[in-house]
């Protein structure tokens, strides 16, 4: 089969949640089969760190891979044709660094905040750090291409970048450290790639026009209304840039949404007509942490999509419940429509903050109103019969029966919230109910102790709002 880009990628979020190592091995006959040929591994970010790097083992989270370990799943990628990429943040989304007290001298984050921001990279012992980490990459995956992040970065908080912004702009220092980093990468024999969000935000082109020109660019865009002209601004330059997409972000709590699929769809449509492009990465920054079935199809979707440069395949839903799930007949058929209906009808993140917390988000304003109670009600049916169609087709599932058991459960979660905003958010719908699913999701494929899980955890009481019940569910998902 030709396929329409020569890279076609896609990011597992080891950092944020780390599973069980076998089920990360059994997902690469899939990207394989899917018609994947880059793995890219998000390996650190502000809450957590999945490799024991041997420079700095302390910085391993919970459940976390050993060096040999890693060196073995990165063999057993190669052999299924996965070029690995591996990314460790080196500058913002250091968290995982700057959690620790013995390195908060280290942390670029306004006074009080909560986040854990970036690492001053001005300072010579986050330097060491950094590139004993990068030598640690090397050691470990002896990659083609290393990630350095280099994405959302705030800094200026510490005392010694704030000493060097009185003298200097900001995006000159960051300039620097672009520099630094892709030197330190070229000195131990791999290539460079990044985010490239820094150099698009910078009016006056100083990232862009100091970056090395062998820096492989990686051009993110998770919704639908965004200019292609980005990806044009780095060919420009003699950049070679791979599109990001997403196939799961914040606000897909548990799934994809039509809106990510369209993303899909148009980024590689626009990057297939640009020289330059020659690669497409499906980012997954929520995966599979809250229910992990519900991932697998978007997961394959962008596969396909990748290599058919845009296109959806016809049919590709129900020959999805035919290969992953073993159904056959009418069963397949009726699965991969229920399927593809849930998917249509997930609310993307401004439905669901309407619906879930009756707010906008990110603001305090009121936006429930009867249109939303409306749609509630207008989907609700709908999703409840997918939910049944799925529910009936396990029996009959001749493999991955969890999988599709998440699926159910992710039916059930549409459900619960369309409930709620079909009664007008004035009634229980059983957030106690979805969260003993979601618990039951969890244990089949994830570790079930310590950071990760609380032991033996109890039923929580029943909630006084909805807002309560679902930081239950958060806490069952984010890493702390």
């Amino acid at each position: 089969m030709e396929h329409a880009f020569p890279y076609r990628g896609v990011m597992l979020d080891f950092a944020r949640l780390t599973e069980r190592h076998d089920y990360y091995r059994s997902l690469l006959p899939l990207l394989k089969e899917w018609g994947y040929n880059v793995l890219h591994l998000h390996l650190a970010d502000d809450t957590g760190c999945a490799v024991r790097f041997p420079s700095h083992p302390g910085l391993a989270t919970a459940h976390a891979f050993t060096a040999d370990e890693m060196r073995s799943f990165r063999d057993d990628a190669r052999g299924y044709g996965l070029e690995v990429v591996p990314e460790i943040e080196c500058f913002g989304h250091t968290g995982f660094i700057t959690r620790f007290s013995k390195y908060a001298h280290l942390r670029e984050a306004p006074k009080g905040a909560k986040w854990n921001g970036s690492v001053c990279v001005f300072h010579p012992e986050a330097q060491r750090i950094i590139e004993g980490l990068l030598t640690d990459v090397v050691d470990i995956f002896e990659p083609r291409v290393i990630h350095a992040g280099l994405d959302e970065v705030d800094f200026g908080y510490n005392p010694a970048s704030a000493a060097l912004l009185r003298k200097r702009p900001k995006n000159e220092l960051f300039a620097d450290h672009v520099v630094w980093c892709h030197d330190v990468v070229a000195g131990l024999g791999s290539r460079m790639a990044m985010w490239g969000d820094h150099l698009l935000h910078d009016a006056e082109g100083v990232i862009a026009g100091r970056t090395p020109r062998d820096t492989l660019i990686f051009d993110w865009h998770y919704y639908t209304d965004y200019e292609p002209s980005t990806m044009d601004f780095f060919t420009r330059r003699g950049f070679e840039v791979w599109g990001a997409p997403s196939i799961q972000r914040y606000g897909n709590i548990i799934l994809s949404s039509d809106e990510n699929f369209a993303n899909l769809r148009q980024f590689s449509s626009w990057a297939l007509e640009r020289r330059g492009v020659t690669g497409m990465v499906a980012t997954a920054w929520c995966p599979w942490r809250y229910v992990p079935g519900t991932i697998v199809y978007p997961m394959a979707l962008a596969g396909r999509i990748f290599s058919c440069g845009g296109l959806e395949p016809d049919g590709f839903a129900e020959r999805f419940a035919q290969d992953f799930w073993g159904l056959k007949g009418a069963r397949a058929r009726e699965a991969g429509h229920a399927v593809r209906t849930l998917y249509s009808l997930a609310p993307d993140r401004h439905l669901y903050w309407r619906i879930v917390y009756g707010v906008h988000p990110g603001s305090r304003t009121k936006m429930f109103t009867q249109e939303e109670r409306r749609l509630s009600r207008e989907r609700l049916a709908v999703v409840a019969d997918a939910r049944r169609t799925l529910a009936r087709a396990i029996p009959a599932a001749a493999r991955n029966a969890d999988r599709l058991r998440d699926m159910v459960v992710g039916a059930q979660y549409l459900e619960t919230v369309y409930r709620f905003g079909a009664a007008g958010r004035k009634r229980d719908p059983g957030w106690g109910r979805l969260l003993a699913s979601m618990r039951r999701a969890w244990a089949r494929t994830r570790h079930c102790g310590g950071v990760h899980y609380t032991r033996k955890a109890p039923t929580p009481p029943a909630p006084r709002d909805v807002d309560e019940i679902m930081r239950h569910v958060n806490r069952l998902a984010i890493h702390t």
